[in-house]
């Protein structure tokens, strides 16, 4: 008994120096993908705007430079992926859907950031949520709770509220926008049909970074068969590009990977109802900056429609994951009984772990 006491006396204070790392690992991922949001945003609007590339041409920069600072975070350890090409080549049709699906959804992001201001592309990324749940509905015949409905009509008003204030934004904008959220939506359709084909295969569920990497290496793929085609069919100007203009080209690249890889990051260190208001609250910091830096007018009206299509998405998403982790009575009863062989023990499961390292 005394060497129990002994034990836990000397791992709770390590327990709790590590929760105070863990807490400024998260604070630090978080800061990192507010900011390289913020900046990958506004700077694609003013790369947009400048005309530099056009925005194929943009995206497979984008898309290239991902590919190869992802490639740099595995070499570094701070992401791991554990997709294989035997699976990749298993699971082609998922894999491709997931692919095609994000490269138009970020090609049709690029169309809608060029026809309308940040502030309304963003509040309007915020009705992926609706799209998302009529596809889980038709094609996946799954069904909604209350409280996801009401989360839902606040983002419905939310954009209703903005649509009706801003007077930056177009119906073709809005089209746009809307065929952007569509694309997104069925990325997660084919996202989750890859998922359940793993499970039903008894392969590893393949992670979000190897996600993220597959689809970004088969876009960049894709948008340089593309670029060939082009330039022998159409045969396009080239155009020159300055040393200042292809380091800001590096640098939203960077940014563009980052604020994707600190989401996966983020999302394996916390629970899926943080990192989803951390979510909304992104998008919120990156509404304002984007507001600071084109000077954009936003009115009363504007403000409380981003607010409520802000907190519908993080409601949602909160709503969600309740649905789906709620425990049943066999995996609270199996939870208890392991609480009580881990107490014979004398050490709980996170001391157990902490005292093998």
């Amino acid at each position: 008994m005394l060497a129990k006491r002994a034990t836990k006396d000397l791992v709770r204070p390590a327990v709790a120096a590590a929760g105070r790392g863990d807490l400024t690992k998260v604070c630090s991922v978080v800061m990192v993908w507010y900011v390289a949001s913020c900046w990958a945003t506004t700077s694609t609007k003013r790369l947009l705007h400048k005309r530099l590339l056009r925005k194929d041409e943009l995206l497979l920069f984008q898309m290239f430079g991902t590919v190869v600072y992802l490639q740099l975070m595995k070499l570094s350890g701070l992401l791991k992926f554990n997709h294989t090409i035997s699976t990749v080549l298993f699971l082609k049709y998922e894999v491709l859907g997931s692919t095609l699906a994000y490269l138009f959804g970020f090609l049709t992001l690029q169309f809608g950031l060029h026809m309308v201001s940040v502030s309304f592309a963003i509040t309007m990324r915020g009705f992926e949520p609706v799209t998302s749940c009529m596809f889980s509905i038709l094609v996946l015949s799954e069904t909604l709770n209350r409280l996801q409905w009401v989360a839902i009509l606040l983002v419905c008003a939310g954009i209703s509220l903005c649509a009706g204030a801003d007077k930056t934004w177009t119906l073709e904008g809005l089209l746009i926008l809307v065929s952007c959220d569509v694309c997104f939506s069925c990325r997660s359709l084919c996202v989750k049909l890859l998922r359940r084909k793993c499970a039903e295969e008894s392969l590893e569920k393949m992670t979000g970074p190897s996600i993220f990497y597959i689809t970004a290496v088969g876009s960049s793929l894709a948008l340089i068969v593309w670029q060939v085609f082009k330039y022998f069919v159409f045969s396009p100007t080239v155009r020159r590009v300055t040393r200042g203009d292809l380091l800001n080209l590096l640098l939203n690249s960077a940014c563009f990977t980052l604020y994707n890889a600190m989401s996966y990051i983020l999302l394996g260190m916390v629970e899926m109802s943080v990192h989803a208001i951390g979510n909304a609250v992104r998008q919120v910091v990156v509404i304002v900056y984007s507001v600071y830096v084109f000077s954009s007018p936003l009115t009363t009206t504007n403000v409380l429609g981003i607010l409520c299509a802000m907190t519908g998405v993080a409601l949602y998403s909160v709503f969600t994951e309740i649905t789906i982790e709620k425990p049943t009575n066999a995996t609270l009863y199996m939870r208890a009984n392991s609480k009580e062989e881990d107490g014979d023990e004398g050490l709980s499961v996170g001391e157990v772990e902490l005292s093998r390292v």
